[in-house]
């Protein structure tokens, strides 16, 4: 709506025409580089807590529950970004729909490690095989990627603390050491 509402008020208060055509313009492309990066920061904060939802889901297998008891188990205590997968697919469980079925929100709600976890599930419970060590190697990878992830953004930390150090400790450095020696130096010359 503001959009539309800027031209029309630019063009009503005479501002040029390329202003008025290009205000919108550039409110339309920044609404959409916003929304791309607020669903990037929810992206890497559910990448982040993955882990955490695959270590409670194997101290519920290491419990004895059976797949679909575990994610019944876990869904209160699993971190907020992973919740509502979770939650969902406990839901459409609760509705008698397979499990095979209802893990479809855990696909996709997951990310990258819904596939994963997913099928981990499905063949537990098709085939009886203990859950624990699958979720175990899903979670190894999770692990070690938010490693990295935390590595790379720990390499740019340098480069976004450089102006501040420029812009703020360099002039203090000037102001507080460099001016009063200058200021000895030239009351000693003359």
């Amino acid at each position: 709506m503001a959009a539309a509402v800027v031209p029309v008020t630019g063009w009503a208060v005479g501002l040029p025409v390329p202003i008025v055509v290009l205000t919108p313009v550039m409110f339309l492309v920044a609404r959409g580089r916003l929304a791309k990066s607020r669903r990037e920061r929810e992206e890497r904060a559910r990448d982040r807590v993955a882990p955490d939802l695959l270590d409670l889901l194997a101290v519920a297998a290491a419990a004895g529950h059976p797949p679909h008891l575990c994610l019944k188990a876990v869904v209160d205590r699993a971190p907020a970004q992973v919740r509502a997968p979770v939650l969902g697919t406990c839901r459409m469980l609760d509705g008698g729909v397979p499990l095979a079925e209802a893990v479809i929100e855990l696909r996709r709600g997951l990310g990258w490690l819904g596939e994963p976890v997913a099928d981990a599930l499905v063949d537990a419970f098709r085939s009886g095989t203990p859950l624990q060590p699958a979720l175990a190697r899903i979670g190894e990878v999770a692990r070690d990627r938010r490693r990295r992830e935390g590595e790379a953004e720990a390499r740019k930390l340098p480069v976004l603390l450089l102006f501040p150090l420029v812009c703020c400790v360099l002039p203090a450095f000037g102001l507080l050491a460099v001016v009063p020696l200058v200021a000895v130096s030239v009351r000693s010359v003359t």
